[in-house]
């Protein structure tokens, strides 16, 4: 739900886990990530400190302060944070990811452009890695080359060849096999 944007209805679900099981550091960890994308410093620093509490190794709970660092302009402590999760070996690589970009944006907030530009450089290289084994496999089609074909095969074929007729009522209910 919450990568669906649909983030009142998953904060929700996500409290009525933590009401049957409270001690549940990675659901604490994406309320505090939820809280932090929508701006709540406050709340965001309760349901990570919470996390951590619970297990300190919870590293979207980390990810979730230096959001909240960088929200509050704490652009030091924001620094600090992401360093800490960068260098952690025990870091996965979207992880990392992420926190080199924060660690680019909390060094554009202390007005260092040139310190700013290698983290986010080193973050889309981090990601980029870490996706390589899904992009690269054979037979997969990426964005790029999808759009192409499909851009091409739009325009040639007569809309009946794919289009719905129009007297074909759309099923309703569940679909069976």
């Amino acid at each position: 739900l919450q990568y669906l944007g649909q983030l009142a209805q998953a904060k929700r679900e996500y409290e009525r886990a933590l009401a049957l099981q409270p001690v549940y550091p990675e659901v604490l960890a994406r309320l505090a990530i939820l809280t932090a994308t929508t701006g709540d410093s406050a709340q965001t620093r309760v349901y990570a400190g919470r996390a951590l509490q619970q297990n300190p190794l919870e590293t979207a709970a980390a990810l979730a302060l230096a959001m909240a660092d960088l929200e509050e302009r704490k652009f030091d402590a924001a620094r600090i944070r992401a360093t800490q999760i960068i260098l952690d070996a025990g870091t996965a690589p979207i992880n990392r990811s992420i926190a080199e970009h924060l660690l680019g944006d909390a060094e554009d907030g202390l007005d260092r452009r040139a310190e700013a530009f290698a983290p986010h450089t080193a973050a889309n290289a981090t990601a980029h890695a870490w996706d390589r084994p899904v992009f690269e496999a054979e037979g997969v089609e990426t964005a790029i080359p999808r759009i192409a074909r499909l851009t091409a095969y739009f325009p040639t074929p007569e809309a009946a060849a794919w289009r719905a007729p129009k007297d074909e009522v759309p099923p309703t209910g569940p679909v069976t096999a």
